[in-house]
């Protein structure tokens, strides 16, 4: 039979209130040890030099160059124009991972795309300015600060629409992505690129979400 502890004699009660308040004490040092605890966080490298090579869109790149816009496009504020017609942007700071799988990093200059021009300035004229990367896993996104003018088709009777500042836009989503190191040489690639739904307007409503883009590539250092 099992003892009826509640109603046994003074010692045993004793005993049963040492035991019992012991355990309390000994469960309760043992919550406070679990919830006292550090969580663990991941630890992040610090990277410059490098810089990314981005081509935007290649047929929005030939489109305003074509007899049809009359346009064309130009890099600025320390961003070059390569030979091949990509942009090269210089980094300007950023971090990632200690197991480099996930990062944010920013870069600086300036493409500014432009067409239709009947006398009065271009009336498409779309500005993106210093992209930053933000990866994790083999996904990434493109955002960067887009201005672009109102366009109200490639009329030559209207004058050119306002200019509208977006402010930092997500513009391509990436795919594909792999990032190599060796040393402190850090390489980021992807295969592909889609356009993101947040762009579609600072793109003058000339793409719908989910159209082709380009895909970017940089090198960098870690700090």
């Amino acid at each position: 039979m099992a003892p009826t502890i509640t109603r046994g004699s003074a010692t045993t009660r004793h005993a049963f209130r040492t035991l019992t308040s012991t355990a309390a004490a000994t469960a309760l040092g043992a919550a406070l040890i679990v919830v006292s605890a550090p969580a663990a966080s991941a630890e992040a490298a610090p990277v410059s030099g490098g810089s990314a090579v981005w081509g935007v869109k290649e047929s929005f790149r030939t489109y305003v160059g074509s007899p049809i816009a009359q346009g064309g496009y130009e890099a600025g504020d320390g961003a070059t124009r390569l030979s091949n017609g990509l942009i090269d942007l210089p980094t300007a700071d950023g971090e990632v991972s200690d197991t480099y799988i996930s990062g944010d990093v920013d870069f600086t200059g300036t493409v500014v795309f432009t067409g239709h021009d009947y006398g009065q300035g271009p009336v498409l004229e779309i500005r993106l300015a210093d992209p930053r990367v933000v990866f994790d896993g083999a996904t990434a996104t493109v955002y960067a600060d887009v201005t672009s003018r109102e366009f109200h088709g490639a009329n030559p009777f209207l004058p050119p629409g306002d200019l509208i500042g977006y402010g930092e836009v997500a513009v391509t989503e990436l795919t594909g992505v792999e990032v190599d190191v060796t040393g402190t040489d850090l390489s980021f690639t992807s295969t592909a690129g889609t356009l993101h739904p947040d762009a579609v307007e600072p793109f003058a409503g000339f793409y719908s979400a989910g159209t082709a883009m380009d895909p970017l590539s940089f090198t960098t250092e870690l700090d």
